[in-house]
């Protein structure tokens, strides 16, 4: 399996976790100048978001020809370690222009991107034009920095830093807790852009304080909530 790691040392990781080998390491040059503390790959494990603690989000491209794609293809046929991992130095795409404070979350959704900061909202937008793709016009010789903005959906109760939102796998709804325990939830499937306000609203049983954390089952019909006092509520989707 191949998984990516954000660390306090600034860079973004990519691992085959059945061997532990360290396949590529993102960051050094043009990479971030503080924590990173969320990634996210997109739906061709092509490109890798990463958010950071300076207020940046940037895009990393670890697709074909980019030396990350030969290593995880070794590393699977070999369970040996990989001796030197990939080093990339140059985002394919990077902006500070979204957010104003560490970004603690962020997930590529087709061609936009879903991030969050500590601003009561979950922002919604693309690098490039309209009609780019998800990395703009952003090649190894240039950084695309450009941005578009579609939509700011509030999310009350969210100015304290570490509470991260999720998509659903079967790409039908966000999630994301806040600091007095609700759970808000938005559609965001029906070919429109999602509504400003969540759509729905959960308030778990004797949680009154900060729900840190969503995740999802594979198959998308469970939910689990973790929160500041340690309690995990768990929510079936009915059918």
């Amino acid at each position: 399996m191949i998984i990516a790691s954000a660390s306090k040392d600034f860079t973004a990781r990519i691992w085959n976790i059945h061997n532990s080998a360290c396949l590529a390491i993102l960051g050094g040059v043009e990479g971030h100048l503080d924590q990173v503390i969320s990634v996210d790959f997109d739906a061709e494990s092509e490109y890798l978001a990463s958010a950071s603690m300076d207020h940046t989000v940037k895009l990393w491209y670890v697709g074909k020809g980019s030396g990350v794609d030969r290593l995880v293809e070794q590393s699977k046929a070999d369970l040996r370690l990989v001796d030197f991992p990939a080093e990339i130095h140059y985002p394919r795409c990077s902006t500070r222009d979204v957010h104003t404070n560490y970004v603690d979350c962020v997930r590529i959704f087709h061609r936009l991107i879903f991030s969050k900061s500590t601003e009561n909202e979950i922002a919604l937008w693309k690098f490039g034009d309209f009609d780019d793709l998800v990395a703009g016009q952003g090649n190894k010789v240039k950084t695309e920095t450009c941005v578009i903005h579609f939509r700011q959906m509030e999310l009350p109760e969210t100015n304290m830093w570490y509470i991260k939102f999720e998509i659903d796998p079967l790409e039908k709804y966000l999630v994301c807790g806040n600091q007095k325990g609700e759970i808000h939830i938005w559609e965001i499937n029906n070919g429109s852009l999602p509504s400003v306000k969540s759509n729905h609203v959960l308030h778990p049983k004797d949680v009154g304080c900060a729900i840190r954390q969503i995740a999802f089952s594979p198959c998308g019909q469970h939910m689990i909530a973790v929160a500041d006092d340690a309690s995990i509520s768990r929510f079936a989707r009915r059918t």
